[in-house]
């Protein structure tokens, strides 16, 4: 299935592309979406940056290639489909299979809009290539060339907008898809990994290399075990009883438990009884004597029960915060929930507010759309007079307006091989 912003425009370009290939692809069925757009949506301007602008609230990049200006195609096709404020059905002829062709070239991506963006630079390089399945192998050279710039940037601990695009163009060079790019970071960050565990021990400087690339490369799973780990040593060493020193005097179970309890809280444990002790632990009548060194010296000497009362009572204290009170949490959940419900609510009903009553019937459409257009076009050839101005204005849309609607932005090349994948994407669809 072929959909495009203009289809009747774009229909010559893709076959001459076509026939240069020697492609002959006859009764493909194909959605115009800027005809669908005009007869559902009561806006203007039409043109598809415009459109996308209106139903996510961010406008596409300025100088976009090919491939995203096919994705924002679909997913505003999605968008239409997924929150149509009526029943939308298909009425068009079904799929058909597209030539099997080979698919064992090697590509070229165009690359564009590499820009740093909240993720990082290979980010946004991972996200302009094309997303094929099966993917072609890329080039063995230009795959050994892109892995050796990568590592000589990854060195610094930092991709900078200088490292970015030579990355760019030799992986164009080498023919990368999403897939096939993504295989080669993960296996960097496995490399990486196998030699910061060569000794047996993973230090925290290596760790912080590590974080640092596989935040880059977009592969955190990698290392997602040895971040964890560090993640709770790190809870535990700030936890509630960060700076607390204690000694438990004594074998028995209640007292292990309860240094164990302790020491997963933040607690350090000592084993002789000095200023920095805050807490002595020690069963009653204990005849130690550094239980009776520790009471003469002021110490603060308790049971094991006791001990448990005292250190999560300290904990508690520690998790509280000097401005909250019991329901504050909760409360400034819910406000926060209902903020975001709020923020959804105005961005789904923007652009479903400009829905028409009904769609446009097929005289409507040509009286607003294309009419006015064939006036000009006969006055152009002389066949009437250019100065009985002004055109016809319809009651939705100045006709000189809409001279200026006639530009179509991007082809979207859905190219789907089984039924089932099609009325999947288009179950649901309105005839044009």
């Amino acid at each position: 299935m072929v959909v495009s912003h203009n289809l009747d425009y774009e229909d010559r370009f893709l076959d001459s592309e076509l026939k240069r290939l020697g492609v002959r692809a006859t009764g493909v069925p194909g959605l115009c979406t800027l005809r669908l757009m005009r007869s559902q949506l009561d806006t203007y301007p039409y043109k598809a940056r415009h459109l996308y602008r209106l139903m996510t609230g961010e406008w596409p990049a300025w100088n976009s290639n090919a491939l995203s200006g096919a994705r924002q195609r679909a997913h505003m096709l999605r968008m239409l489909i997924d929150q149509s404020p009526v029943p939308l059905s298909w009425t068009g002829p079904g799929p058909v299979p597209l030539p099997a062709l080979p698919r064992n070239g090697v590509i070229a991506p165009h690359i564009v809009g590499l820009r740093r963006g909240q993720e990082g630079w290979l980010a946004s390089l991972v996200a302009s290539l094309p997303d094929m399945n099966p993917s072609p192998r890329p080039s063995p050279q230009g795959a050994a060339a892109y892995r050796s710039m990568l590592g000589h940037a990854l060195a610094d601990g930092k991709i900078v907008a200088e490292e970015a695009r030579p990355l760019a163009d030799l992986a164009t060079a080498a023919g990368f898809t999403q897939s096939t790019i993504r295989q080669v970071h993960e296996q960097v960050m496995l490399e990486a990994r196998a030699r910061a565990e060569a000794d047996g021990m993973v230090t925290s400087t290596e760790l912080r290399e590590l974080e640092k690339a596989a935040k880059n490369l977009g592969a955190g799973h990698a290392i997602q075990d040895l971040l964890h780990i560090a993640e709770k040593e790190k809870e535990r060493k700030n936890g509630p009883l960060k700076g607390w020193r204690i000694v438990p005097l004594g074998e028995s179970a209640a007292i292990s438990a309860v240094a164990e309890h302790a020491v997963v809280q933040g607690a350090t444990v000592g084993v002789n009884v000095t200023k920095t002790v805050r807490l002595v632990i020690a069963e009653g009548g204990s005849e130690d004597p550094k239980v009776q060194g520790a009471l003469e010296s002021g110490h603060r000497v308790l049971t094991p029960a006791q001990a448990w009362d005292v250190l999560k009572e300290a904990s508690h204290r520690a998790d509280r915060n000097l401005f909250e009170d019991g329901g504050s949490a909760r409360i400034a959940g819910q406000v926060s929930a209902e903020q975001r419900q709020h923020q959804r609510t105005e961005d789904h009903r923007n652009w479903l507010t400009t829905w028409r009553p009904r769609e446009l019937t097929e005289k409507e459409y040509h009286r607003e759309f294309m009419a006015p257009h064939e006036q000009r076009d006969r006055a152009a050839r002389g066949e009437i007079r250019a100065d009985r101005g002004p055109h016809r204005i319809t009651a939705t849309l100045p006709a000189e307006a809409q001279k200026k609607s006639g530009g179509c932005a991007g082809v979207v090349l859905l190219f789907m091989a089984t039924g089932a994948t099609v009325a999947a994407a288009v179950s649901g669809l309105l005839p044009f």
